[in-house]
């Protein structure tokens, strides 16, 4: 697509300071992107004069641009890169450990599912040809009706609720990237990017404003009854986020008058910006105008063009081509193409033929064009083409090793200078990319922490933790059958002290359980995140997979960590004081390991586990078997005593029961007796 307008110095209205700045910074910039259009052409061999026909190439190219960026770009960029979130001070701090997991999954799921590959693979591709690699990260929330039922008999409440949420980083052009005239990005004070949109993209994100929006970029297609609201038809929107005003502007070229719209920024990153720094290569220190790598050795591919177009001039002109006696027609069929094995008659010619000498009189008949000298000249440009080629590498950094040749003649000490030669000039590219990496992928963070519903999140990382609420209502519920236990245990008790027993010991009260709530989770990814957290890749994940690596980093974890445990075990068992230091040991040991980041929450339940227990106190010994049967003895001794106790107190009551109805009777006798004397 091609841009139609310009920016119209008419304009007043508040849209057009910024297309001012934009005009400034496409002028700025447009040496730049003519060197980068240029640059396009020759890695795609676009030539001006080409027929179709390869075999009438007039010009011939050695396209060394091509195979050097074909060659550097597995180096750089590979396979898409393994976040890692994780506490910053590594403490036993269960509530960051979770948040940092959970985060750390989600943003996993979140890439993996939305691109991010294509968006590094395009960017590294323009970072090894443009020296520039851009990207924009934003939030897409998807939004459904939800029906709510408020009363029955009444129609239900329509209300919008969002179904899925999404971090998407998005690929930008090198021409569709502008940024405020500065010498460093730390001075970068605005930074834009130009999108082509639909009518029907525009009124859905602005309204009917976007009614007024020409659609000024046409596309090319047979069909001519496209009109301007067509769906292949686009406008040139700029989104512009400026830090000094912390504002957001919208604005298009064929809309000159007012702003499309203006916010604060809908996402609070911590550099403000929504892209991160481009992955520049070459630039200086008094403006960022980055230099791609083919302008350093543009002068020496031209002369590499110049040597291979004379190669194939010279080879068209070496054959095997003369001229002969007319007399001998016979000539001219021994010279013909696919002849081999074959007998020529010569008729009229035999004896003229055989005057001349025959076959050793040829060189008197036939005179064959001279080639040695163009033999000689060839050798001499391939030998030049090769030193050519030998000055670029040597400017690149691209060594015989890490284009996988090798010269059999020289040393294994001669082969590894190279190859370290090569390798450490593409440290600071592999570098860059993987800090490239590393910026998309916590802007991608950030707007998962600040921006994701706790169901999303929890959805993303494959992880369930409960609400606190949940938790709260919960424990309640434990409390109220404690409760009832409580009171059981008293009636229980009351009547064992009523039987003069001993009463069973109380129930345990619970306790506020220790878990780990998603609003606990939600707090602290949203508490300013950066500062708790460090949000990494894996240095080795943006490049080339080396599984011995990776194994033999598992190897290490396991051969530090298992004599540390053996040792750790009879340790604690003679010294139980020196549980928690050791284990703080043991924690320091895996936590520095890369394996071990997965196994750490094994670890902390254990020695919390451990903890508990030397907490608790410790059971009495087992009893001795003697003092056990003695004291069986003892009791059975008091129980014989005390049957008979009972038996002698039980005859006592018998006999004092019959005492007493014996004066009874008595009593009465004796009162019966004296009313009959009277």
């Amino acid at each position: 697509m091609e841009d139609l307008n310009q920016p119209d110095n008419e304009n007043s209205g508040p849209a057009k300071r910024w297309l001012d700045e934009i005009h400034k910074a496409e002028s700025r910039l447009r040496k730049y992107f003519d060197r980068c259009k240029e640059i396009t052409k020759r890695y795609r061999d676009e030539r001006e004069q080409f027929t179709g026909n390869y075999r009438n190439r007039s010009n011939q190219h050695f396209n060394i641009l091509w195979s050097n960026t074909q060659t550097i770009l597995p180096m750089l960029y590979s396979r898409m890169p393994k976040p890692v979130i994780e506490r910053r001070f590594k403490d036993n701090d269960r509530v960051s450990r979770v948040a940092s997991e959970m985060w750390e999954k989600a943003t996993t799921t979140m890439i993996d599912l939305n691109g991010f590959n294509e968006v590094m693979k395009n960017s590294t591709l323009e970072y090894a040809l443009y020296a520039q690699g851009c990207s924009w990260v934003r939030y897409k929330p998807t939004v459904q009706d939800v029906e709510i039922a408020i009363m029955p008999g009444q129609p239900p409440m329509v209300e919008r609720q969002i179904a899925y949420e999404e971090a998407i980083a998005d690929f930008v052009r090198y021409e569709d990237f502008l940024y405020s005239d500065s010498r460093t990005w730390e001075e970068v004070d605005w930074v834009a990017r130009r999108v082509f949109m639909s009518r029907k993209e525009g009124l859905e994100r602005f309204g009917d404003v976007f009614k007024k929006v020409q659609l000024d970029q046409k596309q090319s297609t047979a069909d001519t009854r496209l009109n301007n609201d067509s769906a292949y038809n686009k406008a040139i929107v700029y989104e512009i986020w400026c830090k000094p005003e912390n504002k957001v502007f919208w604005v298009a070229k064929s809309y000159g008058q007012e702003l499309l719209d203006e916010m604060e920024p809908p996402i609070k990153f911590d550099g403000f910006f929504p892209c991160p720094k481009p992955a520049f290569g070459t630039f200086a220190t008094n403006k960022i105008e980055p230099v791609p790598d083919f302008i350093q050795y543009q002068d020496q591919a031209y002369e590499l063009d110049q040597t291979t177009n004379r190669i194939g001039n010279l080879i068209k002109a070496i054959k095997a081509v003369g001229l002969y006696d007319g007399a001998f027609s016979a000539f001219s069929e021994l010279l013909r193409e696919g002849v081999d094995n074959q007998l020529f008659p010569v008729t009229n010619d035999w004896d003229e033929f055989v005057k001349g000498g025959g076959t050793r009189g040829m060189q008197n008949t036939i005179a064959m064009l001279p080639i040695d000298s163009s033999v000689q000249a060839l050798t001499t440009l391939y030998q030049s083409r090769e030193q050519t080629k030998q000055t670029i590498y040597e400017i690149t950094g691209i060594s015989d090793i890490i284009r996988g040749a090798s010269n059999p003649d020289e040393t294994a000490t001669a082969q590894e200078i190279k190859g370290r030669f090569g390798t450490m000039r593409l440290q600071d590219k592999q570098a860059e990319i993987q800090r490239f990496a590393r910026d998309n992928i916590r802007l991608i963070a950030e707007i998962i922490a600040e921006r994701f519903n706790p169901d999303t999140l929890m959805k993303m990382s494959g992880m369930t933790l409960p609400t606190r609420q949940e938790v709260e209502m919960k424990f309640q519920q434990e409390m109220q059958q404690f409760q009832q236990i409580m009171m059981q245990y008293q009636q229980v008790a009351m009547q064992a002290q009523q039987m003069g027993q001993q009463p069973p010991p109380p129930p345990e009260q619970p306790t506020p359980p220790e878990v780990v709530t998603i609003d606990d989770v939600m707090e602290l990814l949203q508490d300013d995140p950066i500062r708790n957290f460090k949000i990494d890749i894996e240095t080795d994940s943006t490049i080339a997979t080396d599984y011995e690596a990776e194994k033999q980093s598992r190897v290490e974890f396991i051969s530090n960590v298992a004599p540390f445990l053996q040792q750790m075990i009879p340790a604690v068992q003679a010294m139980p004081q020196l549980a928690e230091p050791l284990g703080e040991m043991l924690m320091f040991v895996v936590r520095g390991f890369k394996a071990g980041r997965q196994l750490e929450s094994s670890f902390e339940e254990s020695l919390k586990k451990l903890q508990e227990e030397r907490a608790q106190p410790p059971s009495p010994p087992p009893p001795d078997p003697m003092i056990e049967l003695k004291k069986q003895q003892v009791e059975g001794d008091l129980q014989l005593k005390k049957e008979k106790i009972q038996g002698d107190l039980a005859l006592q009551q018998e006999k004092l029961k019959s005492d007493i109805l014996f004066n009874q009777k008595r009593n009465l006798i004796a009162e019966a007796l004296s009313g009959y004397q009277q």
